[in-house]
C-alpha cells in the first residue's frame, strides 16, 4: 500500500501518529489549525499587530533630525533651529522668497562651531549646507544649525486677529515654541503642547503629513 504523505497527518486525535525512539512529546502534539489564523489582514482588529507598528513608528521618528520653529513676539520673523545626529547636512527653506537673515551652527557636545555656509539650492531655493567631513561620530541631536528665517507670508495676523503660523516641512520631528504672550488654538498635524523652560512649546510627530498650520491668540497686552 502506498504510504501517505507527512502531511496528511494534521488533526489531533484522528488515530493517526507518528513517532520515532518513543511518544511524541506534549509540545509536539499536532493538533488542528485554522490555516489563516495567522495571517494578518488589512484593518483586523490586533493589538499586536498595533503595537508592533508603534513601536516601529517611535523608532523611525526618533532616528530623524529635529526641528525647532521659535517664534518670535514679533510676526514676519522666525528662528528655525535643526538639530542632527550627524555634523554634514543642508536645511533648505520651503519657500523660495524666504530670507535667511542669519546662521550659525555648531556641535553642543564639544562646544565648538562647525563650518557651514549659505547656497541656493538648485539656484533658487534658499539654504545652509553644514560641512564637516572629518567629524564621523554620531548621537542623536548632537549638530545643530541656528537660523534666522524672514517670511511674512509663514508668520502673520489674520484678519480675526489670530496669530498664524504655517510651513512646509519634511521633517517627522517637530517643535513650535509658541511667542510670548500668546496661547496655542489649534494645530495641523496635532501635536502636544509641553511646557518649556521659559515659554510652552508645541511637540509634533509626523510622517505623512508636509503642512504645518499653527493658530495662536494674544493673552496678554505688550
Amino acid at each position: 500500500m502506498k504510504p501517505k504523505p507527512f502531511w496528511s497527518n494534521l488533526f489531533y486525535q484522528n488515530g493517526r501518529a507518528t513517532s520515532q525512539e518513543g511518544l511524541l512529546a506534549g509540545s509536539n502534539m499536532l493538533v488542528e489549525e485554522d490555516p489563516g489564523a495567522f495571517i494578518l489582514q488589512r484593518g483586523a482588529d490586533s493589538a499586536l499587530y498595533r503595537d508592533l507598528m508603534n513601536e516601529t513608528y517611535a523608532a523611525a521618528v526618533t532616528d530623524h533630525p529635529l526641528v525647532i520653529y521659535d517664534l518670535l513676539e514679533e510676526a514676519g520673523a522666525f528662528d528655525v533651529i535643526g538639530l542632527f545626529p550627524w555634523a554634514n547636512f543642508s536645511l533648505s527653506a520651503s519657500t523660495l522668497d524666504t530670507a535667511i537673515e542669519r546662521y550659525h551652527a555648531y556641535d553642543i557636545v564639544e562646544d565648538q562651531p562647525l563650518n557651514a555656509e549659505y547656497f541656493l539650492q538648485n539656484n533658487q531655493r534658499p539654504s545652509v549646507k553644514v560641512h564637516n567631513p572629518e567629524l564621523l561620530e554620531k548621537m542623536r541631536e548632537r549638530y545643530v544649525l541656528e537660523n534666522r528665517y524672514v517670511h511674512g507670508p509663514s508668520y502673520f495676523d489674520n484678519a480675526e486677529g489670530l496669530r498664524v503660523f504655517k510651513r512646509l516641512t519634511n521633517v517627522s520631528q517637530i517643535e513650535v515654541v509658541i511667542p510670548a504672550g500668546y496661547e496655542l488654538v489649534s494645530s495641523k498635524p496635532e501635536g502636544v503642547l509641553r511646557d518649556g523652560f521659559e515659554r510652552p512649546y508645541l511637540s509634533i510627530n509626523d510622517i505623512g503629513d508636509t503642512h504645518l498650520e499653527i493658530v495662536m491668540r494674544r493673552t496678554a497686552l505688550p
